[in-house]
């Protein structure tokens, strides 16, 4: 994940000590000394008045001050470096503004709609915020989005939850910018941040171009959002809509195509439907599957661009983004510790202690020596043993709350572990594999995220620089019939996928083939110029 774009305040330079009085010459230059300082204190307010916008904020709320540099981008940010920081805690930063003042208020409680912004990776979220908000935030794997960044709209009453894009396997493991987590936390951060989009007025998925592997998991999912907002009751029903991000295509021709295949095609459903557009020289369009609304932007300045992407915005503007009467007052950040509590008690836990709670064990000297004396009174014999010494046990229940800026992990007291489930807690109906495949000089790997699955890699008879996998994935017995009957035939199945090897002289499907692991839901194939191959997890600190 990658570090916050927000650094620590500068430190002031040191003023210059007085020297002694030893000699004459010392006290001269102890007089130009006082002169000096004598026209450094009266520039100081014409030097502030020229640098105060190079200069860090320092602002103040209940819990303490906080230290952030001037920036245009989010107003709130909540980095998660790795799931087991929470014991240490989890940075919130703000930009000083009011908005952010307000947000990380625990006691404020105000009139807004969160829209939380879904995806992969670089599938174009932050590009769709930038030209709905009028922002140029970075977007890029160099500048990824943080766990979760908060932004207030100018346009409406909403405030943007960006997220950092899911099942990113190893793209976001390997870069030295982003650190290194195991296979069991970043797939624990992509389920905390799935979890999170309960507390969201409104849904914005952006798809990548032609994502046709999951497109029918498309449904299943969104039936989800509108069934947890049911459940929980929520004033504002809950909208979703999704955005195809065509951004490799530069024709109409090349979009209308994938249209057809991933939202108007008869399994899929969509209705397409055609509005003016605000100048009246054309017609804007968008779809209808079930009660979700689709969109479609290209390749910016082409001509599917110019075609679909002003369409695009202007009505999500007016049909997603406009104001709503009767908002309640909420607090966004206490809904979403919350949520963060509930999820990460299945996928963390103290080694010493139930699922459900810490435990802090300690022992008790006062009752070690009053049981030796009765030990000694009653014996007739003295025991050449050191008794065993009981020990007194305290539990505490699992509670994240906000300490001094961070979210953390209440009476936590012993080193963090991942309860060790398959998969990680990935729900096992909403299943499609995503795969990474990491290229450098000297290396070449390929990773896929494939729980509860077979999977066999194969090579090509004919073309030694061609490898496939194949995955095998059915339907668990132990289901009901009622759940079986909610679950997309269509997650489950076969699966294959044919991947092109560079063409160098130390590596082919034969060579790579033998590398060939399968841990905790993950399968991978990794080789290096040496021929040595990386056996284990390909993450360095993912340690078995």
């Amino acid at each position: 994940m990658p570090d916050s774009p927000l650094t620590e305040p500068r430190q002031p330079p040191q003023p210059p000590q007085p020297p002694h009085f030893l000699s004459w010459r010392n006290f001269l230059s102890f007089r130009k000394f006082i002169s000096w300082k004598n026209a450094f204190l009266i520039l100081i307010p014409i030097l502030l008045a020229i640098g105060i916008g190079n200069y860090e904020q320092i602002i103040q709320y209940s819990s303490g001050p906080i230290f952030i540099e001037k920036f245009d981008q989010y107003n709130v940010i909540i980095n998660i470096k790795s799931i087991l920081a929470i014991k240490e805690g989890w940075g919130i930063t703000t930009d000083g503004s009011q908005f952010a003042s307000m947000f990380v208020n625990q006691q404020s409680e105000y009139s807004k709609l969160l829209v939380a912004l879904t995806g992969d990776y670089n599938s174009g979220k932050t590009f769709l915020i930038n030209n709905l908000e009028n922002k140029n935030f970075p977007s890029s794997y160099q500048h990824a989005t943080p766990a979760f960044g908060f932004i207030q709209s100018s346009i409406s009453d909403y405030i943007y939850m960006d997220t950092q894009g899911l099942k990113r396997l190893a793209s976001s493991s390997l870069d030295s910018d982003r650190g290194t987590h195991s296979i069991k936390d970043i797939k624990a951060i992509d389920n905390l941040i799935s979890q999170s989009y309960k507390v969201a007025n409104l849904i914005i998925e952006v798809r990548d171009t032609g994502n046709n592997e999951d497109i029918c998991n498309t449904q299943q999912r969104h039936a989800e959002y509108l069934q947890d907002s049911k459940a929980n009751g929520y004033q504002i029903p809950v909208m979703v809509v999704v955005v195809h991000n065509f951004k490799n295509m530069r024709t109409v021709a090349e979009v209308e195509k994938y249209i057809r295949d991933d939202i108007t095609n008869p399994e899929i459903g969509g209705q397409e439907k055609e509005v003016d557009s605000k100048t009246g020289d054309k017609k804007c369009k968008y779809w209808y599957v079930d009660s979700v609304l689709h969109y479609v932007i290209a390749q910016e300045g082409s001509e599917a661009g110019k075609v679909y992407n002003k369409c695009t915005f202007d009505l999500i503007r007016l049909k997603v983004l406009q104001d709503q009467g009767g908002i309640p007052k909420v607090n966004f950040l206490n809904k979403l510790t919350l949520v963060m509590e509930q999820s990460l008690r299945n996928y963390i836990k103290d080694p010493n202690v139930s699922k459900d709670s810490f435990v802090r064990v300690k022992k008790d000297e006062t009752i070690v020596s009053y049981a030796s004396y009765l030990k000694s009174f009653f014996s007739s014999k003295s025991d050449p043993e050191k008794p065993d010494q009981p020990t007194l046990i305290e539990s505490h229940p699992f509670k994240v709350s906000i300490q001094n800026n961070k979210i953390k992990l209440v009476n936590s007291t012993f080193d963090l572990q991942f309860s060790y489930k398959d998969c990680c807690g990935f729900k096992n109906i909403d299943y499609s594999p995503q795969y990474d495949v990491i290229e450098t000089s000297d290396s070449f790997s390929i990773v896929v995220d494939a729980p509860n699955s077979i999977v066999n890699w194969f090579c090509s008879p004919s073309e030694s620089h061609t490898i496939s996998f194949y995955i095998e994935r059915k339907f668990p017995t132990y289901l009901s019939s009622h759940l079986r009957r909610n679950i997309n035939p269509r997650t489950y199945g076969e699966i294959k996928k044919e991947f092109q090897i560079p063409s160098r002289p130390w590596i082919d499907c034969l060579r790579l083939i033998p590398t060939a692991k399968y841990i905790d839901g993950v399968a991978f194939v990794s080789l290096t110029k040496d021929s040595t191959v990386i056996g284990g997890s390909p993450f360095p600190e993912d340690k078995k």
